[in-house]
């Protein structure tokens, strides 16, 4: 009894610790952030400054406050989209010294997985969506009218953009606990693969302007990252064998035929 209670008392201690350092790191990272708040906002200029927009003078605050609330919401959100892989790969350490060896694989192989597709996403978004959606929208045949827009109204802009994408992009982590728990078969996605095209299609257009080019430049790699997760799920089943373990399927399977 005594022994069980240092050792819960020992995760309890770590579990402190890790969260004093993340809490302390994000704090750091925010006080960068909002001292270098211009270098932020030439990453997501940078982009819509390279169209030559020929109207496109700059951008515009009409407030005195606007720029100092804007700033704290950038290095805010920005601290955030930085530390949450951190807070994964602590949670993951955390867990690590309980977990056996197909368990330490297992997460490992989806949390790396899960942390490429979030750099990716956040380097798509930046350098691809924003540009794209921004070209969408911009209309300049007007005569006597020119944009001059907030830059409030743009780091909004481009925030929800960047936060959908990581969303959206994650989707195949979700795609593969699909596979894993049974939901659905291989044999039902090889099948039917317009149920997967559908479903990418649907997400897509979620944060894609309505051009059809943008639709398929952005389909083209979530589709792949789809594959991937059907190439992982495999490896994982065949994994399993080699180890005898059960194929654990506590929903059965719903999509086979």
């Amino acid at each position: 009894m005594f022994s069980l209670d240092i050792v819960i008392w020992n995760y309890i201690e770590e579990f402190f610790y890790r969260l004093i350092y993340i809490i302390t790191s994000f704090i750091i990272t925010f006080i960068i952030l909002f001292i270098y708040f211009e270098e932020i906002y030439e990453l997501l200029m940078n982009p819509i400054i390279k169209l030559n927009y020929e109207d496109l003078q700059g951008f515009i605050y009409t407030d005195v406050t606007e720029l100092l609330y804007t700033n704290i919401y950038v290095a805010f959100l920005f601290s955030f989209i930085i530390h949450l892989p951190i807070f994964s790969f602590h949670l993951w350490l955390f867990f690590n010294s309980s977990l056996n060896n197909y368990q330490k694989w297992h997460i490992t192989t989806l949390l790396m997985f899960s942390m490429f597709l979030y750099v990716f996403s956040l380097i798509f978004a930046i350098t691809i969506l924003i540009p794209f959606s921004w070209n969408f929208f911009y209309y300049d045949e007007v005569r006597y009218i020119s944009i001059q827009p907030r830059i409030s109204l743009f780091i909004y802009f481009s925030i929800k953009i960047i936060l959908f994408s990581l969303l959206i992009f994650q989707v195949p982590i979700i795609y593969f606990y699909c596979l894993f728990y049974g939901i659905y078969s291989t044999s039902f996605i090889s099948k039917n693969k317009s149920f997967i095209l559908a479903d990418v299609f649907f997400l897509v257009s979620l944060i894609s302007p309505t051009d059809i080019i943008s639709l398929i430049f952005i389909m083209v790699p979530l589709l792949g990252f789809y594959e991937v997760s059907t190439l992982i799920y495999l490896y994982d089943r065949e994994y399993r064998k080699i180890l005898n373990m059960e194929i654990n399927r506590p929903w059965g399977i719903i999509f086979d035929n």
